[in-house]
C-alpha cells in the first residue's frame, strides 16, 4: 500500500481498466469516472484515459444515463484550464462518438478523416472511433497500425480491445477469414488475462462469420459461450447481436418461426427498429415499470421516440411502407429473381427504380 495520492489514483485507474474487460460494467464505470474527476486538476493524462475507458462503458450499454455522465467528463475535463495530453483530441473523438454516434456523426466525421492525416498517438482508440461511426476502412487501418505497436515485448493484454473493434470492422467490410484470425488472437488473450467481454466478442464475431458461410451447427454453441461469458442484460449491444445472428442463421436454414422470434426483439410491434432506450423498456421492463425515462428538456415533460414520415409527419408503420430500389441501387443487382421478388418488380403492384 502507498500514501502517495497520485499513485493511488493511477492504481484505481488499472482497476478501471481491469473491471471494463471482465464483465463488471457498473464497477468498473464508477471506478473511472471518480479517477476523471479526481484526476482532473494535477493528472489530465490519468484524467482522459479514465474518461474514454468510461465512454467505451456507455458503448457498450446504450444506456442514455451513463452516456450522459461519460459526457459530463469530457465536459469537466474541456472546462480545464492548461494544455490537455497528446491523446486528448482522439479521446474527444472516442467519448463523443460512444454518447452519441448519430446526434455527432455529421461533426465528427469531417474531424475525424483530418485528425487521421496526422500522427496519431492512440491509434486503437482512435480506430475504434472510426468503426464507430461507420468509417470501416478508415478504421481497419488505423486498427492495424494499432495492432503492429500492441504487438512489442513486454505489451500484456491492451491488443482485446484494439482486436475486439478490428474483428467487427473486418465483419462489415466482408473479410471474413481476417476477423476469424483477428477472433482467435482475442480469445487466447482474453483466456490468458480473463477478459470476458474480449472473449464474448471474439466467439460472437466467429458465430456471426459461421451463419453469414452456412455453417449453421456452430451457431448455437458460440452464441450459448457469448451468453456464458458476458451479462447481456448489462451488455445490451451483445443482446442484440446474438439475436441478429440466430436469427439470420434460422433463416438461411428456412425456420421461419424460430428467426422471426430472434429478430423480431429488435424491432418495434409496428416493424421499426427498436433504439437502445426503446428495447430496454420492451425486454428490461418489469412489474415497477420501464428502466429508463427520457425528459424532453425544451417542453419538460416525458416522452418516447416516434418514427414519422419526413413529408407528412404521420406514424411510419411496417405495413404502409414499400421499399423501392433508389437510384444507388446496383443495376446488376435488380436481374435476380430474389431482388425482383423483395422489391415486387414483376406482375401487378410493379415498382419501378427511384428516378436519379
Amino acid at each position: 500500500m502507498t500514501s502517495d495520492p497520485d499513485l493511488c489514483i493511477a492504481a484505481r485507474l488499472d482497476i478501471g481498466w481491469s473491471l471494463l474487460w471482465s464483465d463488471r460494467n457498473a464497477d468498473a464505470f464508477d471506478t473511472l469516472l471518480s479517477v476523471a474527476a479526481e484526476a482532473s486538476p494535477r493528472l489530465p493524462a490519468l484524467a482522459w484515459q479514465a474518461a474514454w475507458m468510461a465512454a467505451t462503458v456507455a458503448h457498450q450499454t446504450g444506456l442514455p444515463e451513463v452516456s450522459a455522465r461519460a459526457r459530463a467528463a469530457l465536459d469537466l475535463l474541456d472546462s480545464q484550464d492548461g494544455p490537455a495530453p497528446a491523446p486528448a483530441a482522439e479521446y474527444r473523438i472516442w467519448i463523443r462518438a460512444c454518447t452519441d454516434p448519430y446526434g455527432e456523426r455529421a461533426d465528427l466525421v469531417p474531424r475525424l478523416r483530418r485528425t487521421a492525416e496526422g500522427p496519431l498517438s492512440d491509434p486503437g482508440t482512435f480506430g475504434a472511433a472510426a468503426w464507430v461511426l461507420d468509417e470501416t476502412e478508415l478504421a481497419v487501418r488505423v486498427l492495424r497500425e494499432a495492432l503492429s505497436r500492441l504487438r512489442a515485448p513486454g505489451v500484456r493484454g491492451a491488443g482485446g480491445g484494439v482486436l475486439s473493434a478490428l474483428e467487427w470492422a473486418y465483419v462489415d467490410s466482408g473479410r471474413w477469414d481476417d476477423a476469424l484470425a483477428a477472433a482467435r488472437e482475442a480469445g487466447d488473450i482474453a483466456a490468458a488475462y480473463k477478459m470476458e467481454t474480449v472473449a464474448g466478442s471474439a466467439d460472437l464475431t466467429t458465430a456471426v462469420v459461421a451463419a453469414m458461410r452456412g455453417e449453421h451447427d456452430r451457431v448455437a454453441p458460440l452464441l450459448a459461450r457469448v451468453r456464458g461469458a458476458v451479462d447481456t442484460g448489462e451488455y445490451r449491444g451483445f443482446a442484440a447481436r446474438i439475436w441478429q445472428t440466430a436469427g439470420l442463421s434460422a433463416l438461411a436454414q428456412g425456420t421461419y418461426t424460430t428467426a422471426y422470434a430472434q429478430l423480431s426483439r429488435l424491432f418495434a410491434a409496428d416493424g421499426t427498429p427498436l433504439a437502445m432506450t426503446a428495447w430496454g423498456d420492451k425486454w428490461l421492463a418489469d412489474d415497477a415499470g420501464v428502466p429508463v425515462i427520457t425528459r424532453h428538456d425544451t417542453c419538460g415533460r416525458d416522452t418516447h421516440a416516434e418514427v414519422v414520415c419526413a413529408c407528412c409527419k404521420e406514424p411510419l408503420a411496417w405495413e404502409d411502407v414499400t421499399p423501392r430500389p433508389g437510384p444507388g441501387y446496383p443495376p446488376k443487382l435488380l436481374s435476380r429473381p430474389a431482388v425482383r421478388r423483395r422489391f415486387r418488380l414483376d406482375g401487378p403492384g410493379e415498382q419501378a427504380p427511384a428516378a436519379r
